[in-house]
């Protein structure tokens, strides 16, 4: 397998229990060596907004900031959403700084 079809698996575990499915197809992406990049990430962030699993969003995200990559507004939004749904206002407020914030940087 290659980047391409773990994204795509990964997509595929878009339903409300699949969130575990796509967080262990990561795992497994790296233990055969492959970096992850935004879209197979953002898969996963969306499994598990389906799976109302905010905490592990937002480890996916920081994870993501982790690994030099750069979080996109879907990626925010899918971590906004998460933690809305969970009443975790903080946190959301939280993210919306750190999305304006980055988008006020220059390129």
């Amino acid at each position: 397998p290659n980047l391409i079809t773990y994204s795509a698996a990964i997509r595929a575990c878009d339903f409300e229990s699949g969130w575990v499915h796509a967080i262990e197809l990561l795992a497994e992406m790296q233990r055969e060596g492959m970096r992850a990049d935004t879209i197979a990430y953002g898969a996963a962030m969306g499994a598990c907004l389906k799976g109302r699993q905010w905490e592990q969003i937002l480890q996916l995200l920081t994870c993501i900031c982790q690994e030099g990559l750069e979080a996109d507004l879907i990626t925010f939004s899918s971590a906004i959403s998460a933690c809305e749904r969970a009443s975790r206002w903080e946190q959301a407020l939280q993210l919306s700084d750190s999305l304006y914030l980055q988008q006020q940087q220059p390129d």
